[in-house]
C-alpha cells in the first residue's frame, strides 16, 4: 500500500469532520423487498452505517439515539478509522425496514469480509457472534465468518442493526494492504446459493499449489539423482518460494483465522525474495560468469529491506514491488543476451518469459502500477506460475534433448539398415492392408446395396385400389437395412388385409425377419383370421432361433367400411372422426412376434364413415427426436391429422412427411418410419 496517499486521505478525512462536525451525510435506511433479493441473490449492506469507538450496551436500547454518529465505510478505511479514533473495538449500526412480504421469513445475514471479531444484534436482542468479542487484546479471537445466519424480522417498521465488533491489529492489516473491517450481505433462504465465485478462486488457489509443488518436488528428485543438474538446483529455490509465497498469501483458504492470515504475511516475502535470487541465479548460470557481483548486490538489497521492514523502521510494499520490477528487467537483460549471443536454444524459456511480462503489462492500469505493490505479482500468481511452468518445460525439454542425442548417436549406425528394411516391411504391409480394407468396404457395401434392394422388392410394388378406401403408404429405413414393412393382400372376394411390421434392430438380421414375415402373411392372410395369422407368424419367427429378434405386427382385414384390427406389440394406430372432427386411438398391448406364439391376441371391430381415416404406422413416427431431443409423441401426430384431414390420402402422406422433416430440424432420424394412410371414400 502507498503510505503517502494513506496519509493524505487521514488529513482529509480529519479535516472534513472537523468542518462539518460529523454529520455530512444524511441518515439512511436501507430497505429490503423481494425484487432485490430476487435481481441480485443478495443485497450489500456497506452503505449507511454509523459508528462509534468505545462499548456500551446503552448503545442498543430502543430509545437511543445514534444519529450524531459518524457515518464511515465499515471496511474501516484510514478516513474511518481517524475520524472513529479508533481504539480496538466498537459499535456499527445501520437503519434497515423490510417489505411486508419479508416479515417473519427467514433472511440469511453473511459476512463477505470479517477481519475481526463481532456481536449481531437486532434492535436489542443478539442473533449471532462470529469470532470472540473482547475489549482486550488477548482475549479477542478473530473469525472471517464465512457461514451464513438466519435472522427474521417481525414487522415492518424500522429496525436497527447493532454491530459490536473489534480489531486490535488494524495497522496491521494496513501494513499488508489489507482492509480490517467487515462487508455484511443479506439474502432469501430461497434464494441462497453456494458462493461459486469464492469456493471456485480456493479451488484454484489449491490447484496452483499442488501443480507447484508437484513440479518442484519433480526438479528436486532430478537433483537428487543428477546432482551435476546445478540448474535444478536454482530452479527448485526459484519454484519452491513461489510455492510458499502462495501458500502464504492465501492461507485464508485454509484457516479461518483472519489473524493468523497477518502473521504470515511476512515470510511471504521471505519466499519471495528467495524465489528472485532462485530465478536470478538461474538466469546466470546461462553464461560465463554464473555468480556476478549484481547477484551479490541484489541480495544484499533484499536482505536490507527485509531487515529494516522487520523492524518497523520501512514500509515495505512499494519499496520491495520496485525491487521486483528491477529483478525482473535484469532477468530481461540476460534473456536478450541469450537470444543474440548464445547458441543454445532456450526458445521455451524466452517466449515463456516474454508471455509473462505481457500478461503483467496487460493487467496494471497505469504507470504507476509497475512500481506498487500490485507489480509485487500479489495480482499476477498465474502469470507467475506459468513463467514457473515455462522454465520447468525448459529444464524438461533440455534433459529430453540430451537424452535423445544419446540415444539417437547409439542406434543411429546399429539400427540404420534395420529401419530401412523395416519401413520397407511395413509400408508392403499396409498397402496390403489398405487393399484388403478397400475389397472388404466393396463387398460389404455390395451385399448391404442388395439387402437393401431385396428389402424394397419386398414392399408392394403398387397400392390396391378399392371401391371404400382411399390408401398411401410411405417407408423410409435409418439404415441401408430397416426392420419396417408394410404389405396389402386383396382377395378375390373383395376383402383388402393391410400389414404393418417392425422387426427389432436394423440390418441383414432385420431384413431376413421381414421376409420371412412377408412370406407368412401371404400364404395365410387370405384362409385365416388376424389372431390365426399373428400367432402362426410368431411361431414360425421364433422358430427361426435368431437371438434377440422380434417383430411388431398390425392387421387390418377391411370389408367394405368394416375393419378387424389386430396388434402385437406395435404403438396405437389413429382413427379420424370426419363428423365430429376427433380423433380416437386404437391401442392393443401384446406381445410382439416371436416372443410367445401362444400369447392371447385379440382383435377389435371399427366401422368408418365416408371421410374417417385410419392411420396406421411404426413407433419411428411417434419417438421422432428434434434438435432439443424433445419427442414428437402421439398427440401431435393426432393434432396434425386433424388440421390435413380434408386431403386425399396422398396428400395426407406428403403432409405427414413435411411435418416429420419440420420437427427432426437438423437432427437425424434415429429409427425407421413407416406410414399407412387410409382414408374411407
Amino acid at each position: 500500500m502507498i503510505f503517502r496517499a494513506k496519509y493524505f486521505v487521514l488529513f482529509l478525512g480529519m479535516l472534513l469532520h472537523a468542518l462539518f462536525g460529523g454529520h455530512i451525510f444524511a441518515q439512511t435506511t436501507v430497505e429490503l423487498t423481494p425484487s432485490k433479493l430476487i435481481n441480485a441473490n443478495e443485497v450489500i449492506l456497506d452503505e449507511g452505517w454509523r459508528a462509534n469507538s468505545g462499548d456500551n450496551f446503552r448503545w442498543i436500547e430502543g430509545d437511543y439515539n445514534f444519529e450524531d454518529w459518524q457515518q464511515v465505510n465499515p471496511l474501516l478505511d484510514s478516513t474511518s478509522l481517524s475520524t472513529l479514533n479508533w481504539e480496538g473495538f466498537g459499535w456499527f449500526k445501520l437503519n434497515i425496514k423490510v417489505d411486508s412480504s419479508l416479515v417473519n421469513q427467514p433472511l440469511l445475514f453473511q459476512f463477505k469480509v470479517h477481519n475481526g471479531a463481532s456481536q449481531f444484534f437486532l434492535n436489542d436482542e443478539l442473533q449471532f457472534r462470529t469470532g470472540t468479542f473482547s475489549i482486550l487484546e488477548g482475549d479477542h479471537i478473530s473469525s472471517k465468518g464465512a457461514n451464513p445466519n438466519i435472522v427474521q424480522f417481525q414487522d415492518t417498521t424500522t429496525h436497527v442493526i447493532s454491530l459490536r465488533f473489534s480489531n486490535h491489529k488494524v495497522l496491521d492489516f494496513f501494513k499488508y494492504g489489507l482492509s480490517p473491517g467487515f462487508v455484511l450481505a443479506v439474502s432469501s433462504q430461497d434464494g441462497l446459493e453456494s458462493d461459486s465465485d469464492a469456493s471456485l478462486t480456493d479451488f484454484a488457489v489449491i490447484l496452483l499449489l499442488g501443480l507447484l509443488g508437484a513440479l518442484t518436488l519433480v526438479h528436486f528428485m532430478f537433483l537428487v539423482f543428477y546432482p551435476a543438474g546445478e540448474k535444478n538446483l536454482y530452479f527448485v529455490l526459484f519454484a519452491g518460494g513461489i510455492t510458499l509465497f502462495v501458500l502464504f498469501s492465501n492461507i485464508h483458504v485454509f484457516s479461518d483465522s483472519p489473524d493468523l492470515v497477518i502473521a504470515v504475511q511476512k515470510w511471504g516475502y521471505v519466499s519471495w525474495l528467495a524465489a528472485l535470487i532462485g530465478l536470478l541465479k538461474f538466469s546466470y548460470s546461462f553464461l560465463k560468469n554464473s555468480t556476478p557481483i549484481q547477484l551479490s548486490l541484489f541480495l544484499i538489497i533484499g536482505i536490507v529491506i527485509l531487515i529494516l521492514w522487520f523492524g518497523g523502521w520501512l514500509m515495505l510494499n512499494q519499496l520491495f514491488a520496485l525491487f521486483s520490477l528491477l529483478t525482473l528487467i535484469e532477468v530481461a537483460r540476460i534473456y536478450v543476451l541469450l537470444q543474440f549471443k548464445l547458441k543454445e536454444h532456450v526458445g521455451i524459456l524466452i517466449w515463456g518469459f516474454a508471455i509473462y511480462i505481457v500478461w503483467i503489462i496487460y493487467s496494471t492500469e497505469t504507470f504507476a502500477d509497475f512500481y506498487s505493490e500490485k507489480f509485487a505479482l500479489f495480482d499476477n500468481l498465474w502469470a507467475t506460475s506459468f513463467f514457473v511452468f515455462s522454465v520447468s518445460a525448459y529444464l524438461l525439454k533440455d534433459f529430453a534433448k540430451a537424452q535423445t542425442k544419446l540415444e539417437y548417436k547409439y542406434l543411429e549406425v546399429k539400427h540404420l539398415s534395420e529401419r530401412s528394411i523395416e519401413q520397407e516391411r511395413r509400408s508392403k504391409v499396409k498397402e496390403i492392408e489398405q487393399k484388403i480394407l478397400e475389397r472388404e468396404n466393396q463387398r460389404k457395401t455390395a451385399e448391404l446395396e442388395e439387402a437393401r434392394a431385396l428389402q424394397i422388392s419386398m414392399l408392394p410394388a403398387k397400392i390396391p385400389d378399392t371401391d371404400y378406401w382411399d390408401i398411401a403408404a410411405f417407408m423410409e429405413p435409418s439404415q441401408e437395412v430397416g426392420g419396417d414393412y408394410y404389405d396389402f393382400s386383396l382377395s378375390k372376394t373383395g376383402e383388402l388385409t393391410v400389414a404393418l411390421g417392425d422387426a427389432t434392430g436394423h440390418g441383414m438380421k432385420a431384413g431376413i425377419v421381414v421376409a420371412t414375415a412377408k412370406s407368412y402373411f401371404h400364404s395365410l392372410v387370405n384362409d385365416h383370421d388376424n389372431v390365426d395369422v399373428i400367432k402362426k407368424m410368431s411361431s414360425g419367427i421364433k422358430n427361426m432361433n435368431i437371438k434377440m429378434m422380434y417383430m411388431g405386427l398390425m392387421l387390418l382385414k377391411c370389408k367394405e367400411n368394416h375393419i378387424k384390427f389386430s396388434s402385437a406389440g406395435m404403438p396405437p394406430s389413429l382413427i379420424y372422426r370426419a363428423s365430429s372432427n376427433t380423433v380416437e386411438e386404437v391401442l392393443q398391448k401384446a406381445m410382439p412376434l416371436g416372443s410367445s406364439p401362444h400369447f392371447p391376441y385379440q382383435e377389435t371391430k371399427h366401422e368408418l364413415q365416408s371421410g374417417d381415416i385410419f392411420l396406421l404406422f411404426s413407433d419411428g413416427l411417434m419417438e421422432l427426436f428434434n434438435e432439443n431431443r424433445e419427442q414428437l409423441g402421439v398427440e401431435k401426430v393426432g393434432e396434425k391429422l386433424k388440421v390435413i384431414s380434408g386431403k386425399s390420402a396422398s396428400e395426407i402422406l406428403d403432409e405427414l412427411k413435411l411435418f416429420r422433416d419440420e420437427w427432426l430440424g437438423k437432427a437425424r432420424q434415429e429409427d425407421d418410419v413407416t406410414i399407412v394412410v387410409m382414408k374411407a371414400k
